[in-house]
């Protein structure tokens, strides 16, 4: 699969549009509570997910269990970023057969947080870093502050 192959301008809005999505401000790692409390889940038939953000100044790391409710609190990068991928080498789409489609796990989610469960973070799950703010990269034809470093000119 080439990587570095050109995404179409819809998938690109798309996963840029993830960038602002709410599910970032999730625990890294994290149990289901269906209102009785949680309890860590044990994958018999099933695949856990890693999704990372990397934007200037910000980088968060989510991961998903196996559990329907887990998977569908991302269900919207799992999409998009599957659906990029899709369609692009045979062997991705034979191990992705149903490509970008988390609508069972994002169905799971949502009656998850409709009947009063949520997730909670799981107790080995470290805090998201804090976001830093990321400064305007200068005007290039604005002039050098005085104690800006000057590029060294080769003699």
């Amino acid at each position: 699969m080439d990587i570095d192959a050109e995404l179409t301008d819809e998938q690109a809005i798309g996963l840029k549009a993830l960038t602002g999505d709410a599910l970032w401000s999730q625990p890294r790692a994290v149990t289901v509570d269906y209102g009785g409390g949680s309890v860590a889940p044990i994958c018999i038939d099933g695949i856990s997910w890693d999704v990372t953000l990397l934007v200037p100044g910000q980088a968060r790391h989510l991961r998903r269990a196996c559990d329907d409710a887990e998977v569908g609190s991302i269900a919207p990068a799992l999409a998009a970023a599957l659906t990029a991928a899709s369609g692009r080498d045979p062997r991705f789409d034979a191990v992705f057969a149903h490509g970008g489609d988390f609508s069972r796990q994002a169905a799971a989610y949502d009656a998850l947080t409709k009947e009063g469960g949520r997730l909670v973070p799981s107790p080995n799950s470290r805090a998201q870093p804090p976001a830093t703010p990321v400064l305007e990269a200068p005007d290039a034809a604005a002039e050098p502050v005085a104690n800006d470093p000057q590029p060294i000119t080769p003699l």
